[in-house]
């Protein structure tokens, strides 16, 4: 298998999933992240992310949104059948919770990851190298 992984050239196909799953990976911290800092556990540096108390229904909210994200970067990762649908539906849903309203710097990096990952989505070699 290792041989296999050492022929295969690393092209643009390869980058671009690696740049799309990569972005994903980035969804999925910045959303456990967020997840942590609306629980206000006391952790340093977290309490300027979050809104300084706990909001029980956010912390979920996030937290389904990290699982989402993960899922969908190891569907690209994996090179999963349905890998591109799943990306684009879990980065579109990120950047429409994430600009509705933006709520403060969070939120535009947010909406930036998910609007870069979608970009590179929409071209027409992410779409055939990742439906098949």
């Amino acid at each position: 298998m290792l041989a296999d992984m050492k022929r295969s050239p690393a092209g643009p196909h390869a980058r671009l999933v690696a740049a799309i799953g990569s972005l994903t990976v980035v969804g999925a911290l910045g959303a456990t992240t967020m997840a942590l800092a609306h629980l206000d556990l006391g952790i340093a540096g977290f309490a300027r992310l979050g809104p300084g108390r706990t909001i029980l229904p956010a912390a979920v909210g996030f937290t389904l949104g990290a699982l989402a994200y993960a899922a969908a970067a190891i569907a690209v990762f994996g090179r999963w059948r349905h890998a591109w649908l799943f990306a684009t539906v879990v980065h579109a849903f990120a950047l429409i919770t994430s600009v509705s309203p933006v709520r403060n710097w969070v939120s535009v990096v947010a909406a930036t990851v998910s609007g870069v990952t979608l970009v590179l989505l929409a071209t027409p070699h992410a779409r055939r190298t990742m439906r098949t």
